[in-house]
């Protein structure tokens, strides 16, 4: 799951092209959902699977968990 949470926050803080707070939040919360995914699985194989639909559904219930200023 580390190295999925790394993927998902460096993925997301390249895609936002810098490393603002607000951006460093929300990429926190992206490589959580990452690397939710790959523990449902074993090793990789459910990141395989998932759909783009899928991590914004979970992105989104995420941040509907979490308060951050």
């Amino acid at each position: 799951g580390g190295d999925r949470f790394a993927g998902g926050f460096r993925g997301c803080i390249g895609r936002a092209g810098n490393p603002r707070p607000g951006t460093r939040r929300r990429a926190v919360i992206h490589g959580s959902v990452m690397a939710s995914f790959c523990v449902e699985g074993i090793g990789a194989s459910r990141l395989l699977d998932v759909t783009p639909a899928e991590i914004q559904a979970r992105v989104e219930k995420f941040r509907s968990l979490v308060q951050f200023d």
